[in-house]
């Protein structure tokens, strides 16, 4: 990788902002700013303009820094992003794509991410975030950090289901060693989200949403929110079993109904079901939460197919 012009910050400038933007150019992170001191006590840092010419990104994060965001240029190449250190407890790291997720949007210009974590990035990192999940094409997760990740809270916001039938993401959520396209099979035996216990999904469509479901290992999943989410052809839908859900939050969906999210989704140990800005099939007070009271008491389908007038 050659060296490339680094926008640089004075260090009065430094000291007083805690979030802190980066144009860098073709030059390492670490090389320049860990050496000069300059980010050693920043929690947070957002790496801005990820140029088209960059084939690889390394991020040698100090261990102090509890957020990482990157934003991905308009047009760009294949980009992977290594974290090489350990972070604390909590960290969060954020992949932002540009445009918009509506489902309206074309996804085909948008640059394609690919994101690799391997043992040392893994521990300590509590939430992922990913805004415009279409633009990545795979998450990679070390199987030597497959141990080290606990992951808490996902959150994805515009994943798609391809034209070709592919998911752009997250169909690669399995730990390899090498790096896989979105075209790769998922690998049945990786389990690189099973502690996960809360997924935030906004912006994508039913079928997305299942083959996501089924596709990935959650089996100590507590709560799942989806947030304006199409519905398919029912004819389409399988049903995903989730065994530990105990939460399930659904908002502005207007195309689902009680009996295509009964049909989709099993969830033996349900106890709360909220909804808002559905449907006319949903009758809510005006807390969102669904009458009668003791609906949300039930457990399982019974309590969603018991929420129509």
């Amino acid at each position: 990788m050659s060296e490339g012009p680094i926008s640089i910050i004075p260090e009065d400038v430094l000291a007083d902002i805690f979030m802190l933007a980066v144009d860098i150019g073709d030059i390492g992170l670490d090389e320049h700013y860990q050496s000069s001191g300059h980010l050693r006590s920043k929690m947070s840092i957002v790496i801005t303009h990820v140029c088209q010419r960059w084939r690889f990104v390394a991020i040698h994060s100090p261990r102090m820094w509890t957020q990482l965001k990157i934003c991905a240029a308009s047009q760009g190449p294949l980009i992977s992003l290594f974290a090489t250190r350990s972070h604390p407890l909590g960290t969060t790291f954020t992949f932002e794509s540009p445009g918009t997720s509506s489902l309206e949007d074309t996804i085909t210009d948008w640059p394609p991410l690919r994101i690799m974590i391997n043992k040392e990035a893994a521990i300590g990192i509590r939430e992922l975030r990913f805004r415009h999940a279409a633009a990545v094409h795979a998450l990679l997760i070390d199987e030597d950090a497959e141990t080290a990740l606990a992951l808490d809270r996902v959150f994805l916001s515009g994943a798609h289901i391809k034209d070709d039938h592919t998911l752009p993401f997250p169909s690669c959520l399995f730990h390899s060693t090498q790096l896989h396209l979105v075209n790769s099979m998922l690998d049945s035996g990786s389990r690189p989200f099973r502690f996960l216990h809360e997924l935030v999904i906004e912006n994508s469509d039913h079928e997305t949403l299942l083959w996501m479901l089924e596709c990935t290992n959650m089996p100590v999943l507590r709560s799942l929110r989806l947030c304006s989410i199409r519905a398919s052809d029912p004819k389409l839908v399988n049903t995903v079993k989730l065994p530990s859900l105990g939460r399930l939050l659904i908002e502005s969906s207007h195309s689902f109904t009680p009996a295509l999210i009964g049909r989709s989704l099993m969830v033996p140990n349900l106890q709360h079901l909220h909804v808002d800005d559905l449907g006319p099939q949903f009758r809510t007070d005006a807390q969102g939460s669904l009458l009668p009271k003791n609906v949300i008491r039930m457990k399982g389908v019974d309590a969603i197919k018991k929420a129509v007038r």
